[in-house]
């Protein structure tokens, strides 16, 4: 699972929106909470789901969920 926000106009979201894909391969739209301009975090979601594959060229991938966790490395 991973976050995005979107770069690219297209026909399926929004101009920098935040979508999260699903173990599945489709995305939905993530609703930020936003207070004073300072991103809190997701929210919850809303609006249609789309297939990953259609909509990942308008796409900028921010996080991988879980998998970008320090798991050290050849310093430690």
């Amino acid at each position: 699972m991973s976050f995005y926000r979107v770069m690219l106009p297209n026909p399926y979201y929004k101009v920098g929106a935040f979508v999260e894909d699903d173990e599945g391969g489709f995305l939905q739209q993530v609703y930020m909470s936003n207070e004073l301009e300072h991103y809190q975090g997701p929210a919850g979601y809303f609006g249609l789901m789309y297939p990953l594959s259609e909509v990942r060229p308008y796409l900028l991938r921010i996080q991988k969920k879980g998998l970008d966790k320090y798991q050290g490395g050849a310093f430690s």
